[in-house]
């Protein structure tokens, strides 16, 4: 019975996200909400990856070794991030322009 209370807060978690980012989108430009909000998850996976080359057997112990990539899998990545970014867009510009009802669900 403990998971629906965890699916609780979930949801509820979710949707105050979903509020924060159309609020945020009110009265500035998709790009650059998008930009921000890129940057802090940027500087937030920096911090682990330094933090997981300072110490990696702790990387180890708990599976977050970093792998050196082939050049065919840096193309696979560089692929994966034009779809997110496109996707990502599409739905900032759908959140500020249609009422949270139909946004948040897409």
């Amino acid at each position: 019975m403990d998971w629906l209370w965890l699916a609780l807060a979930s949801a509820w978690l979710l949707g105050f996200y979903e509020i924060a980012k159309k609020t945020s989108l009110r009265d500035n430009s998709v790009f650059g909400v998008l930009c921000a909000s890129s940057w802090c998850g940027l500087a937030l996976v920096l911090v682990l990856s330094l933090a997981l080359r300072v110490s990696p057997e702790s990387a180890r112990r708990y599976g977050l070794e970093l792998a050196p990539l082939a050049p065919l899998d840096h193309l696979r990545v560089l692929g994966k991030a034009v779809l997110v970014s496109a996707s990502w867009v599409a739905t900032f510009f759908a959140l500020k322009h249609l009422p949270l009802s139909l946004a948040g669900p897409l």
